[in-house]
């Protein structure tokens, strides 16, 4: 192992243990927040803190530290700045399967007691607007480091070995959303991050994941019998 993908791995440990075990979905914390601001406030207060801690800490930080640190550019990890059409192409063709597997799968509706993972009552303007926006922010730190740092700084062991390696970590990390979800990373993992290693970039997975997310999250608000999607104004007496 070199240097820089022990720096890598390490540092990617503490930021998602920070983030996961301390910060943002620790139960204590999240009732404190919900206590703080209110349930729909303080969910869109919580999910959104955490995101852009996320956008910051896995994702503004390496791409400037890890370059300078060991004289590489971020392309070396498969984090380019603009994707490729190809790169396009691919993303939203495998992001295309996932959200028809998803729009149909008939057992849709369990999704909703994990999603969306802002557990807001009423879903207004303001709450889709911000929660998409961060889920963009999110999810580009986040496959930049599984698609890109991460992928990448095990090149020296080979495809195969890496993307598992990846994988097996991406399946812990969807285990507490339940058996199909987890289930549902494992093809979808393999393909991005097969693809991610032949493209040298992350842009693929990321499309596909942002495709994935958005329908998670709208699906789920609308099946959601405790949400309201979208939210509407209730009708004036003379209306």
């Amino acid at each position: 192992m070199n240097s820089s993908t022990a720096f890598i791995w390490i540092y990617f440990g503490i930021v998602y243990s920070i983030y996961y075990v301390y910060t943002f979905d620790s139960p204590g914390r999240v009732e404190a927040i919900r206590k703080k601001f209110g349930q729909d406030r303080g969910e869109l207060v919580r999910i959104t803190t955490a995101r852009l801690f996320v956008f910051l800490a896995l994702g503004l930080v390496p791409w400037l530290l890890i370059p300078n640190l060991f004289n590489e550019p971020n392309s070396h990890w498969g984090v380019v700045l603009l994707p490729t059409s190809r790169d396009i192409l691919l993303g939203a063709g495998v992001g295309a399967v996932a959200v028809t597997i998803i729009l149909y799968n008939p057992r849709k509706k369990a999704f909703t007691k994990k999603y969306p993972q802002m557990r807001i009552r009423r879903w207004g303007s303001r709450e889709i607007t911000v929660n998409l926006i961060t889920w963009v922010l999110y999810l580009s730190a986040y496959e930049a480091m599984f698609r890109g740092y991460l992928l990448f700084s095990l090149r020296n062991i080979g495809m195969i070995p890496a993307i598992a390696i990846i994988q097996t970590l991406y399946i812990i990390i969807h285990l507490p959303f339940g058996g199909l979800v987890t289930v549902g990373t494992i093809p979808f993992g393999i393909a991005v991050g097969w693809l991610a290693w032949n493209e040298e970039s992350f842009w693929i997975a990321f499309i596909a994941h942002i495709a994935v997310a958005f329908t998670h999250t709208i699906q789920s608000a609308i099946l959601n019998p405790d949400m309201n999607f979208p939210a509407r104004k209730e009708p004036t007496q003379d209306g």
